[in-house]
Parts: structure tokens; C-alpha cells; sequence
């Protein structure tokens, strides 16, 4: 017996004109936003099923709810795959979370529910939609959903180059530990010294500033003009975020901010600090490469959609 399967975003009306022969019935297929109300459905599918993408995130994928990108594809009325698209600030996007089997078609699954978020972001005046290759199998999907690639997230690592001197070069400037009435401003200079891209939201600063192991502010005459937080795993210390105020940029701020947390390490007995970087950031990589920072080889490709 065959099968007659429609794929319409909830945005549409299905089926209403359809005729349905002796030998023929229609699947119906159903894309609708996650609510309060089905989230535990939505929880369970995320544990029992065996095609699960998720980005590197400091949140859940349950945080992103009620961001209306959120969204499940029904079959039968039964839940089928489910993903979630949601920017840190306005202008650009993540695929925070894809979900589907392996048994059924999940490239359709990936392009219908691509095509349905990227309605919704359009309308929240949202124009870039991103994702990282973080599994083998969500690149061939990305380039049959029209995502392109032209750069990825590199990774360095710092091992065992002692920092005898803090390399200050500008007299006026303080390093401190990091408050929480700073994370406001912290927050301000950090969409300001990067893409919308790569922009990190408020609550995405606070979630690092609370799971951080050190992170420190850069006060030039009062004013914050840099800072960096980090964690550490059983292995050694990872660089979380650093940042400069575009205004201050060729002031040492970063270089002191750097050495400063590598002494700090260093205090610790960890000899292993490891951070990542766009592949195309240049001064960037020559910062890093400049305090004995080397390339690692290992490499996340970005693919990016203009919606």
C-alpha cells in the first residue's frame, strides 16, 4: 500500500482539497513551535533519540524555549524531529539543537524544519543562520539546505613557556577580578568587538562569568577596556572569551590580560591552556602565536546560511 506524505509548516493549511484513493492515504505532517505544554514530550525525545546534534553552548537546549524558533515536526501526530534556531543578539543565528532517527529521512526532516525557522528569523529581523560541524553527518545536510563554508573555529594550546614578566605596555592599566555589576558593561564591549556572529548575549555572559574558573577586567582610568574569562578541566585551563574594546585596540590590553591568566595558571601548577579562534581572525592568531600559543591542527567548520 503506498503512502502520499505532504510536508507544510504549520503556517499553511493542509490537505483540504486532497483526494484520497482506495489504495493511497495521506501522512500528515505537521511543523509547530515547542511550548510549556509539550516540553517534556520534547525532553524525551531528545534523550531516546539516536541522531541528536547540539551546539557548543553554555546553555540547554530547554533555555532556548521561548525563543519561537523552537520548533517540532509531527508525523501521524507523533513527534519526528525537532529543531531549534536562535541568535545570542539580533542579526545572526544558531542551530542550537537538530534532532531526528536514523531510520527516516532527517535531511527532509533538517530542510523542512531549516525552511520553517528561517520564516520566524526573518520576521525577528534575523538574517544569517550558522552552524557548527560538530557530527559527520550534519555536513551533507547543511550544503543540501544552501549552507556554505568558508571558515572554522581553529584550536591553539599553550604548554609549558614560563611568562616571567607581566608584559604591561601601558602604564595606566589595571588588571582586577571580574564583579558582577561588571558583567553589564562587559557585556556592551563585547558586541562591540565582535560580528554579530560571534556577539555572546547578556545571559550568555553571565552563565560563563558563574561557571568560569578565572576571569579578569582590564581598567584603563576607571573604565573597562578588555576582559577575559576561563575555565579549567581535569586536563588543564581553557580560555572561554577575550575581549578589548575596539577604542583601545594596539594598547597591550589583551597581551596583559593573557600573560596575567597565564601567570595565574602557571601559580597553579597547570601547564596545559588551550583556546579557540576563528580561522580568518588574524590578529587573533598572531596575538596568541606572539605569547607561545600554537596551532593544534584540530579544526570545526562553520557553515553559514544568508536568509
Amino acid at each position: 500500500m503506498g503512502r502520499l506524505c505532504t510536508r507544510v509548516p504549520i503556517y499553511n493549511t493542509f490537505g483540504t482539497s486532497s483526494i484520497i484513493f482506495a489504495l493511497l492515504y495521506l501522512i500528515m505532517v505537521s511543523i509547530e513551535p515547542v511550548n510549556t505544554n509539550n516540553l517534556q514530550e520534547v525532553a524525551l525525545f531528545l534523550k531516546k533519540s539516536d541522531l541528536v546534534y547540539r551546539h557548543l553552548d553554555w546553555h540547554t537546549p530547554t533555555e532556548w524555549l521561548e525563543y519561537p524558533a523552537f520548533l517540532v515536526l509531527r508525523e501521524d501526530y507523533q513527534l519526528s524531529a525537532l529543531i531549534s534556531c536562535a541568535p545570542e543578539i539580533n542579526e545572526a543565528a544558531w542551530i542550537r539543537v537538530f534532532a531526528s532517527k536514523h531510520h527516516r529521512d532527517y535531511e527532509e526532516d533538517f530542510i523542512s524544519l531549516v525552511n520553517s525557522a528561517s520564516f520566524i528569523l526573518n520576521e525577528k529581523h534575523v538574517n544569517e543562520l550558522a552552524c557548527l560541524v560538530l557530527n559527520d553527518w550534519i555536513e551533507p545536510i547543511l550544503i543540501s539546505a544552501g549552507f556554505n563554508s568558508e571558515i572554522a573555529v581553529v584550536t591553539l594550546i599553550w604548554k609549558e613557556l614560563p611568562i616571567n614578566n607581566l608584559l604591561i605596555s601601558n602604564s595606566d592599566l589595571i588588571i582586577r577580578k571580574m564583579m558582577q555589576r561588571d558583567l553589564e558593561t562587559v557585556n556592551l564591549l563585547d558586541n562591540t568587538a565582535f560580528p554579530p556572529l560571534w556577539q555572546n548575549s547578556l545571559p550568555s555572559i553571565n552563565k560563563s562569568y558563574n561557571l568560569s574558573f578565572y576571569n579578569t577586567v582590564a581598567l584603563i582610568k576607571g573604565e573597562i577596556v578588555g576582559y577575559q574569562i576561563s575555565t579549567i578541566s581535569f586536563d588543564g585551563a581553557h580560555i572561554a572569551r577575550l575581549a578589548t574594546r575596539c577604542d583601545f585596540k594596539r594598547q597591550g590590553i589583551a597581551t596583559t590580560l593573557l600573560s596575567n591568566l597565564i601567570a595565574h595558571f602557571q601559580d597553579l601548577g597547570m601547564m596545559k591552556i588551550t583556546v579557540n579562534t576563528q580561522s580568518n581572525n588574524l590578529a587573533s592568531l598572531n596575538l596568541y602565536k606572539k605569547l607561545g600559543f600554537l596551532q593544534t591542527g584540530d579544526k570545526i567548520k562553520v557553515y553559514t546560511k544568508m536568509l
